[in-house]
């Protein structure tokens, strides 16, 4: 395991909501890695959306954080617009070609201020 406090982390740790990293400067980055059975929204032409909701991050950010989201089993979902607020991601919208909402192995990691 890296020595985060050696690289200017004042703060690490992790809980039921993933992994954070506090530095120094005020930047703070979390990261997550979890099942979740996307909700169906719509299908538009060959596309089916999906939905994910309410993944909160491992600790709060002071401002809407950057933040971004990933499929990591192979499943192919395209990522499309994600909602956030400065505690979780509000919601996160899913495009894929095939209709199936199985559940699949998504990542997130979030980079913004925690002071």
């Amino acid at each position: 395991m890296t020595n985060y406090l050696a690289e200017g982390a004042t703060e690490h740790g992790s809980n039921q909501y993933g992994q954070f990293i506090k530095f120094q400067n005020g930047v703070m980055i979390c990261w997550r890695k979890f099942l979740a059975t996307p909700t169906y929204v719509s299908t538009w032409g060959s596309m089916h959306y999906y939905a994910i909701f309410d993944w909160q991050y491992a600790a709060n950010f002071t401002e809407k954080p950057v933040v971004f989201v990933y499929n990591t089993d192979g499943n192919t979902f395209l990522i499309g617009q994600i909602q956030v607020d400065e505690w979780h991601i509000i919601k996160c919208e899913l495009m894929r070609a095939v209709n199936d909402a199985s559940q699949s192995e998504f990542e997130f990691l979030a980079i913004g201020r925690w002071k």
